[in-house]
């Protein structure tokens, strides 16, 4: 992982994406973020598009991420690791709560905290509006084409963490088999070699004979 305090270049495209949605939030939703990230306030209050530059200039600084990473909630840190090993800057909010919860997580407030934080941003679209209420963001963004931003330099300064106990089981097993190690390619030859051997039948509603279905499982 990165460190140090060198900033980033700050002309690649997904940190403007990230600015650019927190330039949508509303002005005392930024104020939030900032007092949340412990920054001093200002004298003049800034113009969303002031504070999200500032925002996203705060966190060009690897080691201003693993500071504020290492005080997060392991689920918070969990939802950013999934960025880290995939590589993304951006993440389907739908996905990113699925993922969460298959790990054992509770996805709102873990996704809830990095979003004060400002690690995260809600992408801007035209059905959610300037964004304040971020539960309610969160909330309102179960569509699958609603997505999570993330600034390029949050993935590249964190340390994947692993998910806390064992995940929830999926359920009782209805059948285990063992395997005989045939490759899928090989089973397809297999197959073939028996088609052409002897023709494979179908009833006239496109299922197959039972004495045909045998053969080819």
């Amino acid at each position: 992982m990165a460190s140090g305090s060198q900033p980033i270049a700050r002309t690649d495209e997904p940190r403007l994406a990230f600015r650019q949605a927190l330039s949508r939030y509303k002005g005392s939703r930024l104020a939030a973020i900032r007092q949340e990230r412990g920054l001093p306030p200002t004298e003049d209050r800034l113009r969303p598009s002031g504070a999200a530059e500032e925002l996203a200039e705060h966190l060009d600084r690897p080691a201003v991420v693993e500071a504020m990473a290492a005080r997060l909630p392991v689920g918070s840190r969990l939802a950013l690791s999934l960025f880290a090993v995939t590589e993304a800057v951006a993440m389907p909010a739908a996905g990113l709560a699925h993922a969460l919860a298959v790990l054992g997580d509770t996805p709102e407030a873990s996704i809830v905290r990095l979003l004060e934080l400002g690690l995260l941003a809600v992408e801007p679209n035209a059905e959610l509006g300037p964004v304040d209420d971020l539960a309610a963001a969160i909330a309102r963004t179960a569509a699958p084409t609603a997505r999570l931003l993330a600034h390029p330099a949050v993935p590249r300064a964190l340390r994947a963490v692993r998910p806390e106990g064992r995940p929830p089981a999926a359920g009782p097993v209805g059948q285990v088999r063992e395997a005989d190690g045939l490759e899928p390619l090989l089973r397809l030859g297999a197959l073939w070699q028996r088609a052409g051997a002897e023709p494979i039948r179908q009833t006239q509603t496109g299922a197959l004979y039972k004495r045909d279905r045998e053969r080819v499982a």
